[in-house]
């Protein structure tokens, strides 16, 4: 009679597992496959070690201040001031001549930029105004006379402005500014707007 080796249970296991599964086998010793590349969406940007994000330089500040020159009708001086952080609201004053009065008013304005590059922008605004026409040489001293006001008008216009940025240092500006309004003087009148526009932001 032969004698036949025990095998101890375990080893018999693993000699059945190799013979039935090589290939699961050889693919558990054998080189893993290579990794996808990353996608770099927003999201994959976002879920990247802090270590391993580009130093980025800060953005520069948006200019809160701007002064305008409008040489045309009425000719006049602005100066603005950007009422909340992302500057789309600006409060303006006028200071200006319709002959033959000097010009003073003030409004209101929205500013939209259908355009942005890295250092230009176009951008759009509409705004309401309110004028008031001044006689600087009338007679106050006459009873229940007209005293120095002489007119008042509500215009709505448009700027349409090109902008080009220094970063830090501010923006230039170039455009125009059209519109109409009503006004009252000496009776009821039409107010045409038509300006060139010049300024700064800062």
């Amino acid at each position: 009679m032969v004698a036949v080796a025990r095998l101890p249970l375990g080893a018999l296991g693993c000699a059945l597992a190799l013979a039935v599964c090589p290939a699961g086998a050889a693919g558990q010793t054998g080189v893993a496959p290579p990794l996808e590349p990353p996608a770099w969406g927003v999201d994959a940007v976002a879920s990247r070690p802090r270590a391993f994000l580009p130093l980025l330089p800060e953005p520069p500040a948006v200019p809160a201040w701007a002064l305008d020159s409008l040489p045309g009708l009425p000719r006049s001086a602005r100066f603005q001031r950007s009422l909340a952080g992302d500057c789309a609201w600006w409060a303006e004053g006028l200071l200006g001549l319709l002959t033959p009065y000097p010009v003073v008013g003030g409004g209101l304005r929205r500013r939209f930029v259908p355009w942005a590059g890295d250092n230009h922008c176009v951008s759009i605004s509409p705004g309401l105004d309110i004028y008031a026409l001044v006689d600087p040489f009338a007679d106050e001293d006459r009873f229940l006379g007209p005293g120095p006001l002489r007119g008042g008008g509500l215009t709505a216009d448009v700027d349409v402005v090109w902008k080009h940025s220094f970063g830090n240092f501010g923006q230039t500006e170039l455009g125009v500014r059209l519109g109409t309004g009503v006004g009252y003087g000496s009776g009821p009148a039409r107010l045409p707007i038509l300006n060139a526009l010049l300024g700064c932001r800062f």
